[in-house]
């Protein structure tokens, strides 16, 4: 079972290490994914989403740096099962 984290530091390395005894692959926000705030029209966030073989922007409702985080993190999960034939349509990011 894959692993999508934002965690950081020792928190990164507790995740990490189960992800290991338990033969995880872990894909980790700013190391295998990344995204950057482009725009805010004062109701929705625009952001780019970026990871081996997708770049995109996306728009979302819910403000806050931290959103744009967790919203990627979504996006990444979602990207995981679509490669593995897990039937999650680009359309529905």
């Amino acid at each position: 079972m894959p692993v999508v984290t934002g965690a950081t530091a020792d928190a990164l390395q507790v995740i990490a290490d189960k992800a290991a005894q338990t033969r995880s692959q872990i894909y980790v926000y700013g190391r295998d994914f990344s995204s950057q705030a482009v725009n805010f029209n004062g109701k929705e966030q625009k952001f780019s989403f970026a990871t081996e073989g997708l770049q995109d922007e996306f728009a979302i409702t819910l403000l806050g740096d931290y959103q744009i985080i967790n919203a990627s993190m979504a996006i990444m999960a979602a990207e995981i099962l679509r490669t593995k034939n897990q039937a999650i349509p680009y359309e529905t990011y």
